[in-house]
C-alpha cells in the first residue's frame, strides 16, 4: 500500500473517531456550575480532529491523483501485516471509555497511561530503571494533576467512580 494510501485510510478513521467523540458528548451530562458545559470541550477537540481529518484525506488523495499522473512507479504489494501496538492502543481506549464511569477517571487513567507507555515504548526500554520511574510519576501524577486542574479550576466534575 503507497503512503498516500495509508495517510487516506489513517485520515479515515480518525474522521470515524472524531464523529464517534462527538456523538458520545451527547450522553455527558449537563451541569449548571459552567457556562459552556462540560459537552463543550469534547466537542469542539472532535471538530478541529475531523477537520484535520479531511485535511488529511484530501491531500493525500491530491497526492495519490500526483503519483498516478506522474507515473511513479508502483510499490510492490506487501501481505497485509497486524499493527500489533496500533490494535491494543484501540483495544486500551475501548476498555478506557466503558469502564470510565464505573472505575473513575483517576485510578483508570492511572492504569490507561501505564499500559499506552508500556506499548509505545521499544522492546525493553522498560527495563532501565530510569525510564521506569518517569512512566510511573508521569502515570500518577498527570491523572491527580487534570482532575483537580477540571474540579477546581473548571468546576467539571469527572467521574469518581470507586472513589467518590
Amino acid at each position: 500500500m503507497s503512503e498516500s494510501r495509508k495517510d487516506q485510510l489513517s485520515g479515515f478513521v480518525f474522521l470515524a473517531f472524531s464523529i464517534f467523540v462527538y456523538a458520545a458528548s451527547y450522553s455527558i451530562k449537563m451541569t449548571k456550575a459552567d457556562s459552556l458545559g462540560p459537552q463543550f470541550f469534547p466537542r469542539v477537540v472532535s471538530v478541529l480532529m475531523g477537520c484535520l481529518a479531511l485535511l488529511q484525506i484530501f491531500g493525500s488523495t491530491r497526492k495519490n491523483i500526483r503519483e498516478q499522473k506522474d507515473g511513479a512507479p508502483k510499490t510492490e504489494k506487501k501481505g497485509f501485516t497486524f499493527n500489533l501496538p496500533l490494535l491494543l492502543s484501540i483495544a486500551l481506549l475501548v476498555c478506557y471509555y466503558l469502564l470510565l464511569k464505573t472505575v473513575g477517571f483517576v485510578p483508570l487513567t492511572i492504569v490507561y497511561l501505564f499500559c499506552q507507555m508500556y506499548l509505545l515504548f521499544p522492546k525493553g526500554a522498560l527495563k532501565e530503571k530510569k525510564l521506569l520511574i518517569i512512566s510511573i510519576l508521569t502515570s500518577v501524577i498527570v491523572p491527580f494533576a487534570v482532575y483537580y486542574l477540571f474540579y477546581y479550576g473548571f468546576q467539571i466534575f469527572l467521574p469518581a467512580g470507586i472513589m467518590g
